[in-house]
Order: C-alpha cells, then sequence, then structure tokens
C-alpha cells in the first residue's frame, strides 16, 4: 500500500527514527491545533458594576426609599394645610348652579356641519350597500352562466344524448394515407402442397422477377 498521501514530518531514517524499525511519534502539531485564545477577557470599568458590596447596594436602595417616602408626606401635608373648620368668604355663591351658556354662532355652526357629516356618511353607507348588492347579482350571473356552459359541454361530450348525427364515428387521422390498405384488392394466392420444387408457386415468382 502506497503511503504517498501521508504528510512527510521526517525524512526516511532507518533504526530508531521514523521510517525504521520502531515508530516513534511525531511531536509537530499542525496550526489550526493550537490554542487560539491565550488570554481570558475581563470586565472594562464601565461594565464593572458601582458597587460590588451587597450591603452598600442595600443602603442605596433603603435612603432612595426613605426620600421618596418623605416626598410624599410633604404632598399629602401640602393638601391637607387648610383646617377642617374653614369658612367659605362667599357662603352664598356656595348653592349658585352655572346658568348654561348661550349658544354661540361657532356651536351651531358646529352643528350644521354634523348633521351634514351624519348624513354624507348616510349617502356613503346606501352607496357601499347598492354596490355590494350589485356585485353579488353579478356574481350570481356568472356562476348561472358557467353552470350552463359546464351542463352543454357534458352533453355534447355524451353521444348518446346528442340529437340526429351526433354519433357519428370521426374518420382516422391516417385515412387519407396514399399507400393505406393496398393488400385488400390482391387475390389471395391458394396455398398448395407441390412435392416438386421447380412447379411450385415461390419458384415460379422467382423466375418471373429475376430470370423473365
Amino acid at each position: 500500500m502506497t503511503t504517498a498521501h501521508r504528510p512527510t514530518w521526517h525524512q526516511a531514517l532507518g533504526g530508531e527514527h521514523q521510517g525504521g524499525n520502531r515508530l516513534v511519534a511525531t511531536r509537530k502539531v499542525s496550526a489550526k491545533d493550537q490554542p487560539g485564545n491565550l488570554t481570558l477577557k475581563t470586565r472594562k470599568a464601565a461594565q464593572a458594576p458601582q458597587t460590588s458590596d451587597r450591603s452598600e447596594l442595600r443602603a442605596q436602595l433603603e435612603a432612595k426609599e426613605k426620600k421618596a417616602l418623605v416626598d410624599r408626606k410633604k404632598a399629602e401635608s401640602t393638601l391637607t394645610a387648610l383646617p377642617a373648620d374653614y369658612d367659605n368668604p362667599f357662603p352664598e355663591d356656595a348653592d349658585d348652579v352655572d346658568a348654561p351658556a348661550p349658544p354661540s354662532e361657532a356651536s351651531s355652526d358646529d352643528d350644521d356641519d354634523s348633521d351634514e357629516e351624519e348624513a354624507l356618511l348616510r349617502e356613503l353607507e346606501k352607496i357601499k350597500k347598492e354596490r355590494m348588492e350589485e356585485e353579488r347579482a353579478k356574481q350570481a350571473a356568472e356562476e348561472k352562466k358557467r353552470q350552463a356552459e359546464q351542463q352543454e359541454r357534458m352533453l355534447r361530450a355524451n353521444p348518446l344524448l346528442m340529437g340526429e348525427g351526433g354519433g357519428a364515428v370521426k374518420r382516422r387521422w391516417d385515412d387519407e394515407v396514399v399507400f393505406r390498405n393496398q393488400a385488400k384488392n390482391e387475390p389471395k394466392a391458394k396455398r398448395q402442397f407441390i412435392n416438386d420444387p421447380v412447379r411450385s408457386e415461390f419458384h415460379k415468382k422467382f423466375l418471373s422477377k429475376y430470370i423473365w
């Protein structure tokens, strides 16, 4: 068996070397088998957390919660700063109800615009319904026409359902061939056994074709 396909790491030597009486494993390694990443990747300064100690992180969270609680209490105290027995300086206006404002020209214009929009919407809805009805009628007519054509094709395909002359057999495509059925009109030769080959029909045909 040939060894031409194997890589030649060492030249052929006898004895203890590779290629001799004893085989010694090679110590050379391919560049593709060597390790590629020799250094460990570490976090950068921006990627590292601000505090590595969990106790410091917990203290920061508690401080933020206390500050949010104090701010909320201040807001509630501001809303409840007025005393409960606070007197209205204008008690006569306490039960007054605001009178409806007189209709202005802008409101009347808005009403007119809304009426026009409603009328346009009704007209648009009516047009949509008419178009849908027309589309349905058109589809129904097309379906009816398709069914009629399909039924007519089925009737034409069956010669038994056709009228007079519908059962005529079509002529073959090779009926008009020049040399078609030439052997029909030839007289049939009578087969007879003759012990003399000179007087046989085959001998007579041979003589008439090649000698006479």
